[in-house]
């Protein structure tokens, strides 16, 4: 199919150049930065040929981008809780309640492994759930830590440890 239309096109080039040839025999030929009027066709259409070149690599890195991003929401959805909860929901909630009620939305809405959550987990969501850190935040995790075998200690919780990782969950969670 290309072939014909630059067959058409080389017919009508033709005929074009002959009709200018008969009216301008007498007529010197004007040149543009030492180029004939043909050879300034072809560096437009080579300009032509390089912009859509440039064009299509942009357009294959915007569908690459585009990918990536329903990637990333397709797993954000993934982590959002199943059942929606305030986002300042541990605004006016104390550390232990917090931590205690964390872990059991997180066992609930099954974000958690088999053996319970992690306690970057639990920090995680309640910061992302509204949760104030007073003192420093940088000491946040340790406070979770803390809080963790505060309940462990008074039976609220259940703790599991494999490979080397501590998993808490609620208590009687397999009863």
């Amino acid at each position: 199919m290309k072939t014909t239309v630059k067959t058409a096109c080389l017919k009508v080039f033709r005929k074009l150049n002959k009709s200018i040839d008969s009216k301008t025999k007498h007529a010197r030929v004007k040149t543009v930065n030492g180029n004939a009027p043909n050879d300034r066709l072809a560096i437009v259409i080579k300009d032509y040929d390089r912009q859509i070149e440039a064009l299509e690599k942009e357009i294959l890195t915007l569908k690459a981008k585009r990918r990536t991003a329903v990637e990333i929401a397709g797993e954000s959805e993934k982590l959002r809780p199943a059942v929606e909860t305030p986002a300042d929901k541990y605004a006016t909630f104390g550390t232990t309640e917090a931590v205690q009620d964390a872990i059991e939305c997180l066992w609930r809405d099954g974000k958690g492994a088999a053996r319970g959550v992690i306690a970057a987990q639990i920090r995680d969501f309640m910061l992302s759930h509204g949760f104030n850190p007073n003192g420093e935040p940088k000491n946040f995790s340790t406070t979770v830590g803390v809080t963790l075998n505060r309940l462990l200690q008074g039976k609220r919780i259940e703790h599991v440890e494999f490979l080397g990782k501590n998993y808490y969950r609620p208590v009687d969670s397999y009863k």
